[in-house]
């Protein structure tokens, strides 16, 4: 890149300034500051190339001599003038995101006398290409959120920052989420502009615990766009969605007490809740219905029905004493037992 070499003519300034006056200038300052030249940050080179030439239009023998940064101040050595012709050089590549602008001095000086003939002031801007990526504060954003939390609520916010040049496409963010584990027709979360990330629909502790969430931050610089990605992972706190339910069962024995009295308590500490999806939309919130669920009573009848239980003895075990060689049908002994359901001996037949 060979930029045109600028020319500066001082004879226009005839009337105002005396040519061989060794006194500074005393004009506005913007009046004597050289129109700026333009470095494009890393240039591949070959170095050294030339910049541009200042031109004085004198009688007389005049050296050039160039001071400030990037000569003999930071960054040292990117910047020389030919003493005798006014060409700049650019001798090394320069970084925006540590010099985004050298402000310089050059001096015209009287070869017959060494007086400083001329002095203004001279900027080089360097001009900034897109060679840093969106970098996100924090790698890995970890929340917990409730599962009754509604859609559109604020989850968490990221923020990624870009060195390039502020206010132009190589330092202009766009967040995108490029993935989400596990997936689910229920829920959708999205990202706005400025890094904040909501969702559509309904949470569900039981269908998904968390959600592992990549996050995308990409420039827009032309020609090539520089990203970076960031990890959310989002945790649900259980919420009270489900109504209990009595899964416990014991037998109830009808012949140690036929009238029972039963109180039967189920409670849920947190408010109930449901949700459920009823159309999805693109670009706005879905439709869903919540239907929270009030406390209530019942009365609760309870029959218990008699089984029939088996009579049983009252003695185990008895022991008879019978004569020997005795008639067939005597008496030997009599024994009872007792029918459970109804508490009464009965005869054995």
């Amino acid at each position: 890149m060979i930029p045109a070499s600028i020319m500066l003519r001082l004879l226009a300034l005839v009337g105002m300034l005396c040519l061989c006056s060794t006194e500074p200038l005393l004009r506005n300052k913007r009046s004597w500051i050289i129109d700026s030249f333009d470095i494009v940050e890393e240039h591949p080179g070959p170095f050294p190339y030339e910049l541009g030439q200042i031109n004085l239009d004198r009688n007389y023998l005049v050296e050039f001599i160039l001071k400030g940064h990037g000569v003999d101040e930071e960054p040292k050595g990117v910047l020389s003038i030919d003493s005798k012709t006014g060409v700049i050089h650019v001798h090394r590549k320069v970084d925006y995101e540590q010099f985004s602008i050298l402000r310089l001095t050059f001096q015209a000086k009287n070869k017959s006398n060494s007086a400083i003939d001329t002095q203004l002031g001279m900027e080089v801007n360097i001009l900034d290409i897109n060679d840093n990526p969106p970098v996100f504060q924090r790698k890995l954003y970890n929340v917990t959120i409730d599962e009754a939390a509604k859609q559109g609520e604020f989850v968490v916010g990221v923020l990624a920052i870009d060195k390039d040049a502020p206010g132009t496409p190589n330092s202009t963010i766009d967040y995108k989420i490029t993935s989400v584990t596990p997936s689910g027709n229920n829920v959708e979360f999205y990202i706005e502009p400025r890094g904040s990330l909501s969702f559509k629909g309904c949470l569900d502790y039981e269908l998904a615990n968390k959600y592992t969430i990549t996050i995308e931050a990409k420039d827009r610089g032309k020609g090539v766009k520089l990203s970076s990605t960031a990890t959310i992972i989002i945790n649900l706190q259980d919420g009270n969605n489900h109504a209990p339910i009595i899964t416990g069962q014991t037998p109830l024995d009808y012949e140690k007490q036929t009238k029972h009295k039963f109180t039967i308590f189920a409670e849920n500490k947190k408010p109930f809740f449901s949700c459920e999806v009823k159309e999805r939309f693109g670009d706005r919130l879905w439709t869903v219905v919540s239907n929270p669920q009030n406390p209530s009573s019942r009365n609760i009848t309870i029959t218990v029905e008699d089984s029939n239980d088996p009579p049983f003895f009252l003695d185990p075990a008895k022991k008879a004493v019978v004569e020997e060689n005795g008639a067939i049908g005597a008496f030997v002994d009599k024994v009872k037992a007792v029918d459970p359901d109804t508490g009464r001996p009965h005869k054995l037949e």
